[in-house]
């Protein structure tokens, strides 16, 4: 089966999956917005290896 667009989603048949169609500034927005909580969670990360080795180290 060959790619078929309907609507936003196409299907990608070598994945077997249907993704969203985006133009390119609504997919520069998306990967911005993926881009700020993916380093939202690393920050996060950060703060919690450093209270961890912290505790590690007074005990």
């Amino acid at each position: 089966m060959e790619e078929v667009a309907v609507g936003r989603y196409k299907y990608v048949p070598e994945s077997k999956t249907w993704d969203v169609r985006m133009d390119e500034e609504a997919w520069f927005e998306c990967k911005k917005q993926v881009q700020a909580e993916v380093l939202s969670h690393l920050v996060r990360m950060e703060s919690l290896l450093k209270q961890l080795v912290d505790a590690v180290k007074k005990s």
